[in-house]
C-alpha cells in the first residue's frame, strides 16, 4: 500500500521536471542549439516577475515617506532601473569562447560567490542537477541583486527627501 516503485506515480512527474528542466534551462545552462520560442517568453516572465519582486521587497524604507502618485512612480522607476541587470542573463560570451558557463558572466554582483558555491557542490557539469542548481543560482541571484539595487536607491531617495523635509517624523504622508 505504501510502496511506491520508480515506475509507479510519480515516474510521470519526475519526467516531466526532468524534461522541464532540459527545455527550460537552457536559456542558462550554456548547452548550444535554439531555445524554443516558448522557453524565451517564459523566462522572460519569470525574469520580469523577479525584478518586480526585488523592486517591491524593500519599498517598506520608503513608503512611509511617499504620496500615493510619489510610491507608483518610485515603484516604477525602480523597476526600470532592474534593466542592466536583465541583459546579462541573454548575453552569453562563453558560448564566443568555448568555456563553460559562469554565473559571474551573467550576476554581476553576486555572480562571483555563486559561482564558487556552485564549483563546491558534487555536481557534474551537463548533467539535469548541475543545470538545475545553475538556474537556480541564476534566478536567486537576479532576485538578490535586484533587491539590492532597489534598497540602495530607497535609502537614497529617504535620505533626499529628509534632507528637503527635515520635519518628516510624523510620517510625511501627504495625499
Amino acid at each position: 500500500m505504501g510502496e511506491v516503485c520508480p515506475e509507479g506515480e510519480y515516474a510521470g512527474v519526475v519526467s516531466a521536471a526532468r524534461f522541464s528542466v532540459n527545455r527550460n534551462a537552457a536559456p542558462f545552462s550554456g548547452r548550444p542549439g535554439p531555445v524554443p520560442l516558448f522557453a524565451l517568453l517564459t523566462f522572460f516572465l519569470v525574469i520580469l516577475t523577479l525584478a518586480v519582486a526585488g523592486a517591491a521587497t524593500p519599498f517598506p524604507l520608503v513608503a512611509d515617506v511617499l504620496s500615493f502618485h510619489g510610491r507608483i512612480q518610485t515603484m516604477l522607476v525602480t523597476a526600470a532601473a532592474m534593466t542592466p541587470l536583465v541583459f546579462p542573463l541573454f548575453i552569453t560570451p562563453h558560448r564566443w569562447r568555448g568555456e563553460p558557463p559562469l554565473l559571474a558572466d551573467r550576476l554581476p554582483i553576486f555572480g562571483g560567490v555563486f559561482d564558487e558555491i556552485m564549483n563546491a557542490l558534487p555536481l557534474a557539469e551537463g548533467t539535469s542537477a548541475y543545470d538545475l542548481a545553475f538556474s537556480t543560482f541564476t534566478l536567486l541571484g537576479f532576485y538578490l541583486e535586484c533587491v539590492l539595487v532597489a534598497a540602495v536607491f530607497y535609502i537614497l531617495l529617504r535620505v533626499v527627501i529628509s534632507l528637503r523635509r527635515p520635519d518628516f517624523g510624523g510620517g510625511g504622508n501627504m495625499e
